[in-house]
């Protein structure tokens, strides 16, 4: 045998630099450096790796070893030589250049699609621009070569290596985002003559950013601004509004476009997207999962509308007037200003009507389809979205309204509850097994479990996938409060069964013991553990639904010397219970004699304890009469 396993050994051991030889560098690879990136195409035969990286209008030679990549990197007159090391899933690698700068990079799958550069009018010269610009902010580091193309350096072009290139693009796009316009109030197929020029205005102010377009063998670009008059320009458009220069900062809501910048940022999370929405009208316990929808349907409506352009979205955050989107006969795409408390910034939302109408907006948009260039960004449609497509494509019938849903969600239903029956009937005989096992009964017996635990395994399976249908709210709404009621009753009917099991095994040694963990302290923990069951309960559909607990919690306070007065008797018997637990007078089975109660202990209980007096008659004693009364213990007797 231990020859067996070194005989494995060995061949693991020859095995696993076979396997790492075996991986290649060739393939596309997103790369980043400190202050940059691009697309890295690596070809590798034998040992010998060459690739290019366009946008910078590079290219690599190297050597293979193993894991190991050394080679050099020219960008015209400029070199260097790097090391890289694959990674042991031969997906990334980490690299250094030879100054001691980092150089990382990821395997991708296929490249994205590139930005298709058109300079037939200045209008579609400055839809490239910021369209390759907004995609590079994105992610797609390449897309700044799309945005340097239609740019027109004039003298210096000649001179400025491909960094230098971007930096100016990057440099222009700061500034254009730093002003608001309409893409058709850039000349078209209107515009004369050779050279053409505009200006960008700052929303709510006077100032403006002058660019010019000027045409050279057919092709219009934008003349790219000396960095000199360019950083004045940026100084005055921020002078004339001020505004933070955070890179997040966006998400603060102060104004329309941070808003779409938000719902379309790749790395928001998705707090923060549904927070761009106003859900002030959606029941509070649905306003979750309606958000989500919002947010799903929103995106599908704007890919079938065209791509959004931030800089065409209004930034003035003190602008007291609503900004409409989109608007449809089924609905509309609109932002306003939210409430806030006073001295707080302005928060600006897609408004309640906005939600509302999503849903019957996506409907009439539906058969519309995408804009190739907005759907190639947009993230993939949420499981709803894709099932739904599934069933359309399968039967277009049951995408048929009926009412406030369609007929396939109504299938939907009535399959998630019928799934969860047959979930708990094969639940159940697990279920039953166990609670034989632990409360020490018969299978027969051990039954009673069977129906809180199909009960709770329908409602928490259509719980948990309920997302999935995409239900309105007030279907949702209706459904969570049957669903989350009959879940917390299943757990608390089969949770009474488990005490009760548990304080029937813990009563049998405690019957044999002399110490203090006898059954008067099992039957106290077993009655305080249902009270605990039965107020977790109410606690889950309180907060399954939304039900303010401050407000309960305030009434209680406001109305608890009434209710403490109201039922000063029980809360006294339940004091009682703990009084004869921490004191100890008694043990079942003790005779006892406490006023004009005489008789032998059998159960003490939340609220009462129960004596078996001498003509064999059972006797009630609430718990607050014994904690106040005389107790002559005549089962301790030491005679």
């Amino acid at each position: 045998m231990h020859r067996l396993s070194r005989l494995v050994l060995v061949l693991l051991a020859l095995a696993l630099p076979i396997a790492a030889q075996a991986q290649s560098w060739t393939g596309t690879w997103d790369t980043r450096w400190r202050d940059g990136g691009a697309m890295l195409d690596l070809r590798q035969e034998g040992e010998r790796v060459t690739g290019t990286y366009p946008l910078y209008n590079g290219r690599v030679e190297a050597q293979a070893r193993g894991r190991e990549l050394q080679g050099r990197w020219f960008e015209g007159d400029r070199f260097g030589s790097f090391l890289f090391v694959l990674s042991d899933d031969g997906e990334s690698f980490t690299g250094r250049f030879d100054t001691g700068e980092w150089w990382t990079g990821g395997r991708v799958a296929a490249s994205a699609a590139r930005v298709t550069i058109d300079q037939a009018t200045p209008r579609r010269a400055m839809r490239t621009f910021l369209t390759a610009a907004n995609r590079a902010r994105e992610g797609d580091v390449e897309a700044w070569g799309a945005a340097a193309a239609v740019l027109d350096f004039g003298e210096d072009g000649a001179r400025l290596r491909p960094g230098g290139r971007l930096a100016r693009a990057q440099a222009l796009a700061d500034a254009v985002d730093l002003t608001t316009f309409r893409l058709w109030s850039v000349p078209g197929r209107s515009a004369e003559g050779d050279v053409v020029e505009v200006r960008l205005e700052r929303a709510g102010t006077a100032a403006s950013l002058p660019l010019t377009f000027r045409r050279a063998e057919g092709r219009w670009s934008i003349v790219a601004p000396a960095p000199q008059a360019l950083f004045e320009n940026v100084r005055a458009l921020r002078a004339a509004r001020p505004a933070p220069e955070a890179s997040d900062a966006f998400l603060a809501l102060r104004s329309p476009r941070d808003v779409f910048l938000t719902l379309l940022h790749r790395d928001a999370t998705d707090a923060q997207r549904l927070a761009a929405f106003d859900l002030s009208e959606v029941p509070e316990a649905v306003r979750e999962h309606e958000a989500r929808l919002a947010k799903d349907y929103l995106r599908q409506v704007l890919i079938r509308i065209g791509p959004v352009l931030p800089q065409e979205v209004p930034d003035d955050p003190a602008s007291p007037r609503p900004y409409v989107h989109f608007e449809h006969p089924a609905g509309r795409i609109a932002l306003a200003r939210q409430p806030v408390a006073a001295g707080a910034p302005p928060r600006w939302a897609f408004t309640a009507d906005t939600v509302d109408t999503l849903r019957p907006l996506y409907t009439a948009l539906e058969r519309m389809p995408p804009d190739p260039e907005a759907a190639g960004t947009a993230p993939e449609p949420s499981g709803f979205f894709a099932l739904r497509r599934w069933i359309g494509s399968v039967s277009p019938a049951l995408l048929m309204p009926l009412g406030p849903v369609e007929a396939w969600q109504i299938l939907g239903i009535l399959l998630a509850v019928l799934a969860g029956w047959v979930l708990g009937y094969l639940v159940a005989w697990p279920a039953t097994v166990l609670y034989g096992w632990l409360a020490g009964i018969p299978r027969a017996e051990a039954r009673r479990i069977r129906w809180p635990a199909r009960l709770g395994a329908a409602s928490g399976l259509w719980l948990a996938g309920s997302h999935w249908l995409g239900l309105p709210d007030v279907v949702q709404g209706g459904l969570l409060v049957v669903f989350s009621i009959t879940l917390a009753v299943a757990l608390v009917w089969a949770g009474w069964h488990v005490v009760d099991a548990v304080a029937r095994r813990l009563m049998i040694p405690a019957l044999r013991t002399l110490t203090q963990v006898d059954e008067i302290m099992v039957s106290l923990l077993a009655g305080a553990a249902k009270v605990a069951l039965v107020v977790g309960g109410l606690l889950y559909v309180a907060t399954t639904l939304s039900i303010p607990l401050a407000g309960i919690i305030a009434g209680l306070g406001i109305g608890g010397l009434a209710f403490a007065f109201a039922s000063r008797e029980t809360l006294s018997n339940v004091f009682g219970a703990g009084i004869l637990l921490t004191d100890r007078p008694f043990k079942r089975g003790d005779a006892i004699v406490a006023g004009d109660v005489k008789g032998t202990v059998e159960k003490v209980g939340i609220r009462s304890t129960r004596v078996r007096t001498g003509d064999d008659s059972l006797l009630v004693v609430p718990n607050g009469k014994l904690a106040d009364a005389t107790i002559n213990n005549m089962g301790t007797r030491r005679h």
